[in-house]
């Protein structure tokens, strides 16, 4: 169709646990309400909070923290949070941050990479190298160790994966 936009998302790959945080367009902070010198990142889906002296993040994944000086990181776990993360306003936007406030520990595959983008992206996230299983009858392969749909086509050398309904290839 004519004007129809269909470029591809930045696609990420990893082969070790990662997460993918993603803000619609440049990071913006409001504070905590009813508390004083913390924020929250608004624009993300992901518990985000900033101590505003010293401008110190904190991300919630699950049951887990990490913490980073700045958004691209480097992110590093939590064992224990400072006190005023732990006392979230009980307002039922903050239950599952208050759940975590004591920090578990990652097990033994360790902290998860951050990915953090301001513009829409997708994340392939496989078990170690991309394990591919023939798919009978075929010339395609499709990776077993990965959530996502990705196939390799075996004679024409091309990945393909599945986003959102659409389809994307590269070499």
């Amino acid at each position: 169709a004519v004007g129809l936009k269909a470029d591809p998302p930045p696609i990420f790959v990893s082969t070790t646990p990662a997460i993918l945080v993603q803000t619609d367009g440049e990071p913006a902070y409001a504070p905590v309400k009813g508390r004083t010198a913390l924020s929250f990142l608004v624009n993300t889906n992901w518990d985000i909070l900033r101590i505003d002296e010293g401008g110190a993040l904190y991300l919630r994944d699950d049951t887990h923290w990490l913490t980073a000086a700045g958004l691209e990181g480097p992110w590093t776990p939590v064992a224990t949070l400072p006190a005023l993360l732990t006392e979230l306003p009980e307002d039922g936007g903050w239950d599952d941050a208050r759940a975590a406030a004591r920090p578990e520990p990652y097990g033994i595959e360790g902290s998860p990479k951050v990915i953090v983008t301001a513009t829409p992206s997708e994340l392939i996230l496989f078990r170690g190298e991309p394990a591919l299983e023939d798919v009978p009858g075929t010339s395609l392969q499709w990776a077993s160790n990965s959530e996502s749909d990705v196939f390799f086509h075996k004679t024409g050398r091309q990945w393909y994966v599945l986003f959102s309904g659409r389809w994307f290839r590269a070499a």
